[in-house]
């Protein structure tokens, strides 16, 4: 179950929407696989000056701290992803798509607690 904190309005974006589905379809994906569906997801839209943020946060299994520099590279999972369906491919698509979006993706996360996720976008792509 995916939560919706706040309902804002926003001025209009100009971005790729096939490079923005894939970014928040991998982050929302994992944060539901990863989380077990125990607890819901929380997924936030902030506008902070000219860019765009959305925030996906869960509650699952975390990653562990030696491994989030690795997390965006092709084919990798992480230790305690055993057991979950994947290819280890869907954050590097993720950083892909947000790079060329001139964007930065950011995250934090507490093994066993859960991950946070944080993708920032200008307002206009500039490919």
């Amino acid at each position: 179950m995916i939560k919706k904190v706040s309902t804002l309005n926003y001025p209009k974006v100009f971005m790729d929407k096939v490079l923005l589905r894939h970014i928040l379809l991998n982050l929302l994906t994992n944060a539901l696989k990863y989380s077990g569906g125990h607890e819901p997801v929380k997924f936030r839209v902030l506008q902070i000056a000219d860019q765009i943020q959305f925030i996906i946060e869960d509650s699952g299994i975390g990653i562990p701290n030696d491994e989030i520099p690795y997390i965006f590279e092709p084919f990798f999972r992480s230790s305690n992803s055993e057991g979950y369906k994947g290819t280890g491919l869907g954050m590097s698509i993720v950083k892909q798509c947000v790079d060329i979006h001139r964007g930065t993706v950011e995250i934090e996360s507490i093994l066993h607690k859960g991950t946070k996720i944080s993708v920032t976008l200008p307002f206009e792509a500039r490919f």
